[in-house]
Parts: C-alpha cells; structure tokens; sequence
C-alpha cells in the first residue's frame, strides 16, 4: 500500500544528521520519552519531515523491547506526520522505561510531546 511505510528519506540515519538536530533543536521532556525537533525549510510537510529514534540499552536491556520500542515510535510518526504545521525533524529518546509497552501509551506521550514543541494542529 503506497504511502504505509516510512521511507529512508523520512529516517535520519547519520550522526551528523543526528548531533544536528540535538544541537540546534528544541528540546522537550516527558515522563519517559525526550522529543528533540528542528524547523526544516521544504515544500511537502509529509515528505520533508524525517525521524530518528534512540533506544538505549540502559533503559531496554532486551532487544525484543528496543525493537518493539523503536517499531512503536516511527508507527505513530507515520500516521501523524500529515499533522505537522512544517516540515521538521524529529528524535525521540527513551529516558526511562514505561508501564508497558503498549501503543496507546507511547501514543499519547509522543503527541503531547509534539503539541508542546508546537509542531502538530
């Protein structure tokens, strides 16, 4: 199905890429995610915004929960990505470990986190 996964130009993948964005961006604290983002210049918001996810094994010692951590992160990026005001950048990072992992918990902390960075209607 076109448009259901999350393409290589929506990921940041170099460290470069990544010390920018955590640099020069925004940065703001929840429970147990951090969200740093930075306003990006383009013309298709959906295409134009990209995502990195940290996963330390500090806070998932299994690797089937940073997996899951990270799989949960860029589901709710893809499906609200059409939502941003601007094209940005965004990187979450686990800070501590949740109650569980269930969608519906990371979901509602990842979007508050983006309405308090003001990227999401």
């Amino acid at each position: 199905m076109p448009g259901e996964t999350l393409s290589r130009q929506s990921r940041l993948k170099k460290p470069p890429h990544f010390r920018a964005v955590m640099s020069r961006g925004k940065r703001r604290n929840g429970a147990f995610l951090t969200i740093y983002c930075l306003s990006e210049a383009g013309a298709d918001v959906a295409r134009a915004s990209r995502l990195g996810v940290i996963v330390g094994k500090k806070v998932f010692r299994d690797a089937h929960d940073r997996v899951r951590a990270k799989r949960l992160l860029r589901e709710i990026f893809r499906k609200n990505r059409r939502n941003f005001k601007y094209p940005s950048s965004l990187i979450f990072r686990f800070i501590s470990k949740p109650k569980s992992l269930q969608y519906k918990e990371i979901e509602s902390e990842c979007l508050s986190l983006m309405k308090r960075c003001e990227l999401v209607v």
